[in-house]
């Protein structure tokens, strides 16, 4: 081979690499572009708001005070019949008779186990409620989910309408309300707690 020949070659070869160099980082470029992640877009939600209206929706409210009834019909009702009756006995007996003694003690005693009988009415409703408010939130969390992704967003953030007025009724239900509202400031075409509430069928 001429050395003429080989310089042309090499040339050509030379050339070629440094249109691919120059190619590539336009290349890696796009596909980069390509491949990045779209902007995110956030939805808002009144999330705690609509789980309030759910539990007192006829969804969950009627089995929740069904509950209650019946703690109350098995548990402090026996008692409280028998602290009428202990009262009723002792009406009519005189302070010195030994048998008004036995009943004072038993009023007493009834007292204290209605009290005891009490708590745990309470602590077993607090149980129900919590069952029910975690149905609740899964349920509200995922139809916002749902929708927001029908809708393109890519997060949800559960906060209530800023302008919505504030619980004053005690400290820890404003305080409550000030949390619910951690957004301060949204558009009103990112807000999805009207499309939740049709989703989950309250009125």
């Amino acid at each position: 081979m001429r050395s003429y020949e080989r310089f042309a070659m090499w040339s050509g070869l030379v050339l070629v690499a440094l249109l691919l160099l120059r190619q590539g980082p336009v290349s890696t470029s796009l596909a980069g572009l390509e491949d990045a992640e779209k902007p995110p877009r956030i939805a808002v939600c009144a999330v705690v708001k609509i789980v309030d209206e759910l539990m007192d929706s006829d969804r969950f409210k009627p089995a929740r005070v069904e509950h209650e009834d019946q703690l109350r019909r098995e548990m402090l009702d026996p008692l409280r019949d028998r602290l009428r009756e202990v009262q009723e006995e002792a009406r009519d007996l005189k302070s010195d008779d030994p048998r008004a003694a036995e009943l004072s003690a038993e009023f007493r005693r009834l007292q204290q186990q209605a009290q005891r009988v009490q708590q745990e009415v309470v602590q077993k409703m607090e149980a129900k409620i919590g069952e029910q408010l975690v149905e609740c939130y899964g349920l509200v969390r995922s139809s916002a989910v749902a929708i927001a992704e029908q809708k393109g967003f890519t997060y949800v953030l559960a906060s209530a309408d800023p302008e919505d007025q504030l619980n004053v009724e005690t400290v820890m239900k404003l305080v409550r309300d000030f949390l619910s509202r951690p957004v301060l400031m949204a558009p009103a075409e990112v807000d999805l707690t009207e499309d939740v509430r049709q989703d989950l069928k309250l009125e």
